[in-house]
């Protein structure tokens, strides 16, 4: 694709999610009718779905700014995802969001807005002062989910109040820094981005988010909580030395970025 680059690109991770891409399309086209003078780029990553994701995501990307699906060849898991996204990504901002509204578009408007006021990375957060949830998860995922965030910020000293939110924004270039960094594939890759954006300096702010749990989720308690504990061990045996700012890589080569093929 040619041209100039749009400011925003809108980072959309799919697995499965079927039951879900109508709304999403419908909410987004909406919201991007609200905003006209916006270049936007929607880019959705099909991890490998099971389902009918995949020819929903190449309809629906038809009718949306900038609509783009990068298939990927086989499930990498969100981290993987996420990093095959941020490496086609055009947009001079790159946010992420989750296919079920979890955290609708409503909250982009303030995260440009810190954007624009200087923030390297901006975190959406569910537990700090103005935050809301307007449908809870169940309890054993709701107290699992407390324990995995407590247990990342002890063990890797983050100052982030939520760690697992799936959403949050970046600026372009340092995503790609970051993510050239990055090794944890599915669970572990919130808390091992942020590890790298504190230590590596950057301006990271949060921002309180509305969040409504979602009927539908691809995670399976034993199965991806254990792994999310075993990746984030890994995340702090990976930087173990790390106790100073790291700056980051001025050419940074991810040398990991999962293959899949571009449709636009």
């Amino acid at each position: 694709m040619t041209g100039p680059a749009p400011a925003l690109t809108l980072l959309v991770p799919c697995f499965n999610e079927g039951a879900h891409v109508d709304r999403f399309a419908a909410a987004a086209a909406a919201w991007a009718a609200r905003h006209p003078g916006l270049a936007l780029e929607f880019l959705f990553v099909d991890d490998g779905s099971t389902d009918d994701t995949r020819a929903r995501l190449e309809r629906v990307s038809r009718q949306l700014p900038g609509g783009r699906v990068l298939a990927l060849d086989a499930n990498v898991g969100k981290g993987g995802a996420l990093q095959a996204g941020v490496a086609h990504a055009r947009g001079e901002t790159v946010l992420f969001l989750d296919a079920d509204l979890a955290v609708d578009l409503s909250h982009v408007e303030r995260a440009l807005e810190l954007r624009d006021q200087g923030a390297d990375v901006v975190v959406g957060c569910r537990n700090i002062p103005g935050a809301s949830i307007e449908r809870r998860q169940r309890w054993p995922r709701r107290w699992l989910g407390r324990v995995y965030r407590r247990m990342a910020r002890f063990w890797l000293g983050l100052r982030v109040a939520d760690v697992t939110c799936g959403f949050k924004a970046f600026r372009r270039d340092v995503a790609r820094e970051l993510f050239a960094r990055a090794h944890a594939p599915r669970w572990g890759f919130d808390a091992e981005i942020l590890f790298l954006a504190e230590r590596a300096g950057c301006d990271v702010r949060q921002m309180p988010v509305r969040w409504y749990d979602g009927e539908v989720s691809a995670v399976r308690l034993r199965r991806d909580v254990w792994g999310a504990l075993r990746e984030l061990a890994g995340v702090r045996w990976r930087h173990r030395r790390s106790r100073r700012e790291l700056p980051l890589p001025t050419t940074p080569q991810p040398s990991h970025v999962p293959a899949g093929t571009l449709r636009e």
